[in-house]
């Protein structure tokens, strides 16, 4: 990524996209472990550990993806022998020129602070983080309608096998197997 003008506003965010949907929403990708995304100048990029680099390189919607222990290891340089994430997102930060960001409104305290040791201006931003999330895609409505069918299905599914099983006591049973929403069981005992 190309150095900005010192005076570059950044978003980031610092999250598991797994559980974060705003972070998912930037990326389209499921991560289970806390990362760091950025997007300066319109540009997005994710620092990424070494165990997800790959999968994430092939699979994330962002510009740019980064190792994490490179940033890591450019921040020790700096004379800080164990680097945190807010010191591997200030010298990433301040190596493209930005000395402010703006993050959701959920962001950790904590690394706001350190961000804000480390000389950069840390701004919330009240929800909708993406406010382009509130209007949705033909392609989001289309994904939705074919999520509501695929819900459908499974509701009719699981109906037909209640339908057809038996209640013994506190226990529902189908084809004499416990029913259970354990989904490894369901599917070899499944109608």
């Amino acid at each position: 990524m190309a150095k900005s003008s010192k005076n570059t506003t950044a978003l980031m965010m610092y999250a598991a996209s797994e559980h974060d949907a705003d972070l998912y929403y930037a990326v389209r990708c499921s991560v289970p472990d806390p990362f760091l995304y950025f997007r300066i100048a319109g540009r997005s990029s994710v620092l990424m550990s070494d165990l997800e680099y790959e999968r994430v390189r092939k699979a994330a919607r962002v510009d740019q993806v980064e190792l994490y222990s490179e940033w890591s290891t450019r921040t020790r340089t700096w004379k800080v022998p164990k680097p945190t994430q807010p010191d591997v997102a200030a010298a990433y930060l301040k190596d493209h020129g930005v000395r402010k960001v703006v993050v959701p409104s959920h962001f950790p305290l904590g690394f706001a602070e350190l961000l804000r040791v480390r000389g950069i201006r840390v701004e919330p931003k009240n929800d909708p983080f993406w406010e382009e999330r509130v209007l949705k895609t033909r392609e989001e409505v289309a994904l939705i309608r074919q999520a509501l069918r695929h819900t459908e299905k499974a509701i009719h599914k699981a109906e037909d096998l209640l339908k057809r099983s038996v209640i013994r006591g506190k226990r529902v049973l189908y084809k004499g197997v416990t029913v259970t929403s354990d989904l490894s069981s369901a599917s070899s005992t499944g109608p």
